[in-house]
């Protein structure tokens, strides 16, 4: 990427107004690399990377999903009758929440890891390939895999080249503006079906009101989608809630 912000893309000025793309990120691989546990304990182990992510991430203080909410998305999956085994990811940052959902899939399917997909979608080129070596090392590349570009784009891409019919879970943590047009584009390709459950971080800090406005709105709309909302609070610092909405009706 560019140096200078003035010859830099709208994304990546961005990023750095939010502090991200400040080094960190690059700096959260070499650590996690350069730690003398590598082959140990981090190889092929989902929760230890978690961990480890967890700690580099804490002291940095960077803004991840961080194992508080995947623990809470843990319980809140393992309620699912039939278990979820397709899931898609919009916003994937470093890779730790398509890590966490990974290792939920996996252990929710005993015997039937290959049927488990999760396709983690991340704008920034950079932050993709850091996912891609944390999940390869975490052990889950035949689970998860990162696609680059903008989630609108890979949703009709996967429905179209047909790698995806349709999803039972969908995670929401992009940009906070990007969630209903998203979440539009979702519904317009039929990739959920009745019983999807699309979980959504950051609807309460710092606020997705058009999104929640629309998921609540759906049930008296003609036609359409209609979702069933909870929101489920989480010991988290900041940006407590996730907020559920499960499909209860598809056109």
């Amino acid at each position: 990427m560019a140096a200078s912000t003035a010859s830099a893309p709208p994304h990546q000025d961005r990023l750095k107004s939010f502090g991200f793309d400040d080094g960190r990120e690059e700096g959260l691989r070499e650590y996690i690399f350069a730690r003398p546990d590598l082959e140990t304990s981090l190889r092929n182990n989902p929760k230890a990377v978690l961990a480890a992510i967890s700690e580099y991430t804490a002291k940095k203080r960077m803004i991840t999903f961080g194992e508080v909410k995947i623990n809470k998305c843990r319980e809140l999956l393992a309620q699912m009758n039939p278990p979820p085994k397709a899931l898609i990811e919009l916003g994937t940052y470093v890779g730790m929440s398509a890590i966490g959902w990974g290792d939920i899939l996996k252990s929710l399917n005993p015997g039937e890891e290959s049927q488990c997909k999760v396709f983690a979608m991340e704008l920034d080129p950079k932050f993709a390939a850091i996912a891609r070596d944390l999940v390869d090392l975490a052990g889950l590349k035949d689970i998860v895999t990162v696609l680059e570009g903008p989630a609108a784009d890979n949703i009709r891409a996967l429905k179209t080249s047909h790698t995806v019919d349709k999803v039972d879970v969908a995670f929401f943590d992009q940009w906070q503006e990007s969630y209903k047009p998203d979440l539009i584009v979702c519904e317009e390709s039929g990739i959920f079906r009745k019983g999807t459950v699309i979980l959504a971080d950051n609807t309460d800090s710092p606020g997705t009101p058009d999104y929640n406005q629309y998921l609540e709105e759906s049930s008296g709309r003609q036609g359409g989608v209609k979702y069933q909302n909870v929101k489920h609070e989480t010991a988290s610092k900041i940006a407590k809630i996730i907020l559920a909405s499960t499909v209860l009706e598809v056109p």
